[in-house]
C-alpha cells in the first residue's frame, strides 16, 4: 500500500508520520528548543502535547473516507481522499544543543587542551539530564546551543526525520517522516491543516509550506552575505515534505552546511535559499511553495529566567 508518514520540528519541534496500514506508524513530534526553555517545554508536556496526541488519535478513528479540500493544493493531488485505514501515533522530543556559556567563547577561541565547561555550562547539562531521565522526550545534538547554531540545528533534525527508525514496540513501529513541521516552542499546531498536508503530499512533491511567506524585500537583514534575496515562510512555523528535506539534508547537504557565502545565521531565510537552489538542480520533482493561514498558532509561554541560547 501507499505509505505516508509526517514529521514536525521547531524552536520546540515536532515529528509525526502518518501511513496507510493495518499498523501504526510512530509520529516523532520535535520541539526545537534551547537548554534553558523548561518552563516553555513544560507548558508544551501540559498544554499543546494532549491536543496533539488528541488529534492523532481522532485522525486513528477514522472510519469512512473524507476529502480535505480546504488546505490540499489541487495542483498537487486534484482528487484525494483520506481513506479508512490510515493510522499515525506520536512520538514528541525536544531537539536540543548542549549548553553554551556565551562569556567562555573567547576563552574556547584559544584551543586551550582539557578546558572545562562553565559552572554554567554544568549546571544546565545536569538540569538537562535530570529532565531527560523524567520525560524521556529529549533528543540532545552534539553541537553547542546558539543562534548561530540554527541553521546546523535545523539541518540535523531533518537528517534524524529521514534516516529515523522506530524500533520501539509501545509507540507503534514506524520509519522514516514524510513531512517536517519546524515549530518555535511558544506555538502549537492546528492538527487539523497539518494532517490534511502530510497526507496529501505525493513523494515527488517537493512542498514548502507555511502561515505567512516574506518576499526577502522587506529588511536588510533578509539579504544573503552576497546580498542574494528569496522569498521564504515566515520562522515559527513551516512545514517541509519528505522530498524537500531529502534535497537539502541529504543530497545538496554539502551546499547547505556551507551556507555562509549565501546565508545567514537566519535558518528560515537560508530555509527559503535551500528550497530556491534545490528548485534550480532537482528537475526530478516537482517544487510547490504555498502558505496556509492558521498553520501555527502563538501562546503566551512562560520564560525561564535562567534561559540561555
Amino acid at each position: 500500500g501507499v505509505s505516508k508518514r509526517f514529521l514536525i520540528l521547531s524552536t520546540a519541534n515536532l515529528l509525526l508520520h502518518v501511513k496507510h496500514n493495518t499498523n501504526k506508524s510512530k509520529n516523532p513530534t520535535t520541539y526545537l528548543s534551547a537548554p534553558g526553555n523548561q518552563e516553555k517545554r513544560n507548558w508544551l508536556r501540559k498544554t499543546c502535547f494532549p491536543k496533539i496526541r488528541d488529534a492523532c488519535l481522532e485522525f486513528n478513528t477514522t472510519t469512512t473516507t473524507t476529502k480535505f479540500s480546504n488546505t490540499s493544493n489541487s495542483d498537487i493531488h486534484p482528487h484525494h481522499e483520506w481513506q479508512s485505514g490510515w493510522g499515525t501515533s506520536c512520538d514528541l522530543r525536544f531537539f536540543i544543543g548542549h549548553p553554551n556559556d556565551p562569556s567562555a567563547t573567547s576563552k574556547r577561541q584559544n584551543h586551550k587542551q582539557g578546558a572545562l565547561a562553565t559552572k554554567i555550562e554544568i549546571e544546565l547539562a545536569q538540569s538537562l539530564q535530570n529532565e531527560s531521565d523524567q520525560f524521556g522526550d529529549i533528543q540532545m545534538l552534539p553541537m553547542r546551543d546558539s543562534y548561530q547554531e540554527l541553521p546546523d540545528k535545523t539541518l540535523s533534525i531533518l537528517r534524524h526525520g529521514l534516516l529515523l527508525q522506530n524500533n520501539n514496540s509501545n509507540n507503534g513501529g514506524g520509519g522514516a517522516a514524510e513531512s517536517i513541521l519546524k515549530i518555535d516552542d511558544d506555538r502549537c499546531p492546528n492538527m487539523t491543516k497539518v494532517l490534511s498536508i502530510a497526507s496529501t503530499t505525493p513523494r515527488n512533491v517537493a512542498r514548502y509550506v507555511g502561515s505567512y511567506r516574506w518576499k526577502g524585500t522587506e529588511y536588510a537583514s533578509m539579504k544573503g552575505a552576497d546580498g542574494s534575496i528569496d522569498p521564504y515562510m515566515s520562522g515559527p512555523g513551516y512545514l517541509v515534505s519528505r522530498a524537500l528535506a531529502h534535497a537539502v539534508a541529504v543530497d545538496d547537504i554539502n551546499h547547505s552546511v556551507l551556507y555562509m557565502p549565501y546565508g545567514s545565521s537566519s535558518e528560515d531565510v537560508d530555509m527559503g535559499k535551500w528550497f530556491a537552489h534545490a528548485n534550480r538542480t532537482h528537475p526530478e520533482l516537482k517544487f510547490v511553495c504555498e502558505v496556509v493561514p492558521g498553520l501555527i498558532k502563538h501562546h503566551e509561554v512562560p520564560d525561564s529566567p535562567e534561559k540561555k541560547r
